[in-house]
């Protein structure tokens, strides 16, 4: 009996070394691709909008708009600190291709993990009687297979893509996603102590998924959905329901990152504004302006009673989808959806909790209407590029019968061969295409940025959109450099409203443009570098006044017109005074028409 037993233990560690080359190739191919592609084309710089938040953040342990995304920000914190190559916004950027690359390689482990383990092998890993027939080891190849193709659709989305190249929270939520299916993916297949560690491990990741991103809440509910259509019974084990329920509390744990300023010091949505936070401050990071934005939910319901904005918003969930996937995007995502009904044959409790999830954000993204709520898509995008790899398998799977009955070997290699570069070849087409592109440099920072910030004079006052502070910010906190200068995140026309009038004669100020209520105001303003800086109140125009523009002409406003000053000679023979020029903007003399010019006297 001992005996038996030991010869079959020896007949299974082949097929369970079979199944882990199965799911490492496509794994570390895969991640390893996307990683030299992402970070090859990150951003060697500082960004604006959201990623330059997350990045002067980052370096200053600050509180982000909500709800803060503490996890991102706590990677980014460490990876702006660790000693490397680069400064430290070319390090978060890089730790966000990392974090893309580290979702593709998730994304290709999913096939060989739904696959079911062998006839020979239990899913605990125990031996049955009898070997694995053969057609089922010749069948081995095939999730690898699946995990090949869903890596390399996923590596070629345009999103995934331009989301990994700078510093953005949605690769670490797709990484997270990726990370929650393939737990549950185990989970369904195996017995014992193995299931309960791999259900405590799916809840802690939902934890720190929401730690991340608050729209994996959808996703957490899909995966709740499936551990009940799988295996119903684990709601009568309290014991593993409260390991779950501790696990996901410590996923949540980041959230200290937000809750420690109600005792310390924290920069508050913007770096400049460090005090201790209120409990109503807190509690509005923690929910967010969710509660607004969404009308408590109001949003959702009005797209689906409203027809038209349905139908419309379904169109535009159709459109993102299949830009994901190419040229050929509209055949490619159906076929996607076919290989996700395929595999719902196999996994169909999995399958129903990921599409759940999914559908949960997507709509969520179909009533969020925001110029930017197609990053919401990401889990979908995903599962898409998941389905596409199980029908090329099955593809594959399908056609293997009738080859070997037409002892098609060679022409069914040559052909499967044929069919890969052809894969290879369009998704490699599509990289390239997004490769050429993306075209990073620290120019911007160099000789817009910093060049400006040197022409500033002594403790000016520097107004910039909210989008593009962040640039003049890093400049401040992370190279230390004019520190003098006081950053004020507010466009032009509001800083021509709230600060010009209280520090002009005070302190310099600067503004980012020159807007037409600028040039109707009071004021008047002339261009320093790439900015405008207030310069005096406008005076009245009188006849006989001289004025001049940034050149060198000299005009004599007479009767509403501006007549050019020619020459010194007629300057001086008409007795004009230096003293009596008066300075106007270039803006303000053309709208003054041109009269004839002065003659001598």
């Amino acid at each position: 009996m001992l005996a038996a037993s030991r010869e079959a233990a020896a007949r299974s560690i082949p097929v369970r070394l079979q199944r882990l080359n199965e799911a490492v190739w496509p794994t570390a191919v895969a991640g390893l691709t996307a990683a030299v592609l992402y970070m090859r084309a990150a951003n060697p710089a500082v960004g604006g909008g959201n990623t330059g938040e997350f990045q002067v953040m980052s370096i200053v342990l600050g509180i982000a708009h909500p709800p803060s995304y503490p996890l991102y920000l706590i990677l980014g914190a460490l990876a702006a600190r660790l000693p490397g190559p680069g400064d430290a916004a070319w390090r978060i950027n890089v730790l966000t291709a990392l974090l893309g690359a580290l979702a593709v390689a998730l994304i290709a482990a999913l096939p060989p993990a739904l696959q079911p383990a062998h006839a020979g092998t239990s899913s605990t890993g125990e031996s049955s009687r009898s070997p694995p027939p053969e057609p089922v080891r010749r069948a081995s190849a095939r999730p690898a297979l699946a995990g090949a193709v869903a890596g390399a659709a996923a590596i070629a989305m345009p999103r995934l893509w331009t989301l990994s190249v700078e510093a953005e929270v949605f690769t670490l939520h797709l990484a997270l996603v990726a990370a929650f299916w393939l737990a549950l993916a185990r989970w369904q297949h195996a017995r014992g102590a193995a299931a309960g560690r791999l259900l405590v491990l799916a809840a802690f990741l939902a934890g720190l998924g929401l730690a991340d991103h608050r729209t994996f809440l959808f996703i957490a509910a899909g995966g709740a959905l499936a551990v009940l259509l799988i295996r119903p019974s684990v709601v009568a084990r309290p014991r593993l329901l409260a390991a779950c329920c501790l696990a996901t509390a410590t996923g949540l744990l980041p959230y200290l990152y937000v809750i420690r300023g109600l005792f310390l010091p924290v920069a508050y949505l913007v770096p400049t504004d460090v005090h201790r936070l209120s409990p109503g401050e807190v509690w509005y990071v923690l929910q967010g302006n969710a509660s607004a934005e969404t009308g408590n939910g109001a949003i959702v319901w009005r797209l689906l009673i409203d027809h038209g904005l349905l139908q419309a918003r379904t169109r535009w969930l159709w459109q993102h989808l299949a830009a994901q996937f190419g040229p050929a995007g509209v055949p490619l995502a159906l076929a996607g959806a076919l290989g996700l009904l395929l595999l719902a044959r196999r996994a169909p409790g999995w399958i129903l909790g990921a599409v759940a999830g999914v559908g949960g954000a997507a709509l969520f993204a179909m009533a969020y209407q925001i110029p930017d709520a197609d990053r919401y898509l990401l889990p979908a995008e995903a599962l898409l590029a998941l389905g596409l790899g199980c029908l090329a398998a099955a593809g594959v799977a399908g056609i293997e019968p009738v080859l070997r009955l037409l002892r098609a070997g060679p022409a069914a290699r040559a052909a499967g061969a044929a069919a890969g570069l052809l894969l290879a070849g369009y998704w490699s087409l599509s990289l390239a295409t997004l490769a050429g592109q993306t075209h990073f440099t620290r120019d911007g920072y160099r000789y817009y940025t910093l060049a400006n910030l040197q022409g500033l004079e002594p403790n000016a006052i520097l107004c910039s959109w909210w989008a593009s502070s962040w640039g003049w910010w890093y400049a401040q906190l992370a190279d230390h450099y004019r520190t003098d200068v006081t950053i004020i995140p507010k466009g032009p026309d509001d800083c021509l409203r709230d600060v010009v009038p209280r520090e002009l004669g005070r302190r310099p100020v600067y503004l980012p443009a020159l807007t037409e209520a600028m040039q109707a105001s009071d004021y008047v303003f002339f261009p320093s570098h790439d900015l405008w800086t207030a310069v005096a109140r406008r005076g009245p125009l009188t006849n006989g006044m001289l004025i001049k523009g940034p050149d060198e002409k000299i005009y004599l406003y007479e009767h509403g017109m501006r007549r050019w000053v020619p020459s010194i000679e007629v300057f001086t023979h008409r007795g004009y005074q230096w003293s009596d020029v008066r300075l106007f903007p270039d803006y303000m003399l053309r709208d003054l028409p041109e009269g004839p010019p002065v003659e001598p006297p």
